[in-house]
């Protein structure tokens, strides 16, 4: 198995993972200075994307080229990017906002929390310094933490807020303004990557994977959950990378320090 991870703080890196052993990294050290530190992966047609503090990278599938950065002031604290045409589809987690960027860095919709009064208005983004507090300061406020985005329909998207125990069904089928709904209110408020697979809802906790109806304890922060077709489900916490298969059983079990999420993942 192949795959590039983020690697959570204090290492900051985007690390290329084989048969769980890391090969390569972006950067090749842990980075000195905020704007380099990488917070996630992602793919864009067939490419890794490496999320940065402000910005998201194109490089290619084995990191070895940067081909394209694009800014915008929305990407800041961002635990999300999927792919959606040609575009990319972000989440950022202390802004709570959803938002469609094209790759010159336009904005052409966007979603916020706050509007549908699910979390606190970011106004902070709105001063005249923010670009440069983007890049230098952790700003705390009451964030509803929109930390993933998962694929209901080809029109819908799934949007975990882990501070309220909520997922949040945002429909963008007309294109410019989305429409949002809650789809689930869950008992534990640490929910991560909520998705369906098949009939089954599959999400993280801070200390399991539930699948369905079962709950696999023993794992500390599940963040990012993968299905495979093996019928297994493979998934990042705290402590590295396990997959397990229908009946709980372990399959690869692999120690890392702080994996987030699989970008160009190849089994």
């Amino acid at each position: 198995m192949r795959f590039w991870t983020a690697l959570q703080f204090p290492l900051c890196q985007a690390a290329l993972v084989e048969d769980g052993e890391i090969v390569r990294t972006i950067p090749c050290k842990p980075p000195g200075t905020p704007a380099r530190r990488v917070v996630l992966v992602g793919d864009y047609e067939g490419m890794l994307v490496v999320g940065r503090r402000n910005s998201i990278e194109i490089w290619d599938r084995e990191g070895g080229e940067l081909i394209q950065s694009v800014y915008h002031p929305w990407i800041y604290s961002f635990h999300a990017c999927l792919q959606h045409g040609q575009r990319l589809l972000v989440a950022s987690a202390t802004l709570d906002v959803v938002f469609s960027l094209d790759l010159e860095g336009e904005a052409t919709w966007a979603w916020w929390a706050h509007r549908d009064g699910l979390a606190a208005a970011p106004s902070f983004v709105d001063s005249k310094d923010w670009a440069s507090r983007q890049l230098t300061q952790e700003i705390d406020h009451n964030t509803a933490h929109l930390n993933s985005l998962r694929w209901k329909s080809d029109k819908v998207l799934l949007a975990t807020l882990l501070r309220r125990g909520a997922v949040v069904a945002i429909d963008i089928g007309n294109g410019k303004q989305p429409v949002a709904r809650i789809e689930r209110e869950l008992a534990d408020p640490d929910i991560h990557d909520f998705q369906y697979v098949g009939d089954r809802a599959v999400y993280g906790t801070r200390d399991a994977i539930v699948v369905g109806d079962c709950v696999h304890t023993g794992f500390s922060y599940v963040k990012r959950v993968v299905a495979l077709e093996s019928d297994q489900v493979l998934f990042s916490h705290e402590n590295g990378v396990t997959a397990l298969d229908g009946d709980g059983a372990r399959g690869i079990d692999w120690t890392l320090p702080r994996p987030f999420g699989f970008a160009c993942l190849e089994t």
